[in-house]
C-alpha cells in the first residue's frame, strides 16, 4: 500500500512522528550552531584566500625587480615559506572553528567531550 497525504495534512507530521517540542527545539538549536559554524568557516576561508591571492599576484612584480638569479631564488623561497606558513596556520584556524562549532551544539552527556580552550572564538564572532 502506497503512502499518501491528504491535502490538509502537514507532511512533517509523518516524518517527525513521535518527537516532542523539546526534541525539535534541541534539533533546531543544534542546526543553528552548525550553521553559524559553517558561516564562520566560509568567512574565514574567504578572508584567507583573498589575502593569499593578493600575495600570489605580487610575486611576479617582486621577481621583476630582482637583479640576479640568486635574488629570484631568494624571493621565491621567501614566498614559498610564507605560503606554507599561511596555509598551515589557516588549517589550524579552520580546525578550531570546526571544533568550536561542534562544542556549541548542546549534546546529551553521553556524547559530550571536553570543551577546547579557544571555544570563545565563535561566541566572540557571533557577538560582533
Amino acid at each position: 500500500m502506497a503512502f499518501s497525504l491528504k491535502k490538509s495534512e502537514n507532511p512533517w507530521e509523518h516524518a517527525l512522528q513521535g518527537h516532542d517540542d523539546t526534541t525539535m527545539e534541541t534539533a533546531a538549536q543544534a542546526y543553528q550552531a552548525w550553521f553559524r559554524s559553517m558561516m564562520a568557516m566560509n568567512s574565514e576561508a574567504t578572508r584567507f584566500f583573498t589575502r593569499r591571492l593578493q600575495q600570489d599576484a605580487q610575486l611576479p612584480m617582486t621577481i621583476i625587480q630582482c637583479r640576479s638569479p640568486q635574488d629570484v631564488v631568494q624571493k621565491q623561497m621567501e614566498f614559498l615559506k610564507t605560503m606554507a606558513n599561511d596555509y598551515s596556520g589557516q588549517a589550524e584556524k579552520m580546525g578550531e572553528i570546526m571544533s568550536e562549532g561542534f562544542h556549541a551544539i548542546d549534546r546529551p552527556a553521553t556524547l559530550s567531550w571536553p570543551v577546547p580552550e579557544k571555544a570563545q572564538i565563535v561566541k566572540t564572532r557571533d557577538a560582533a
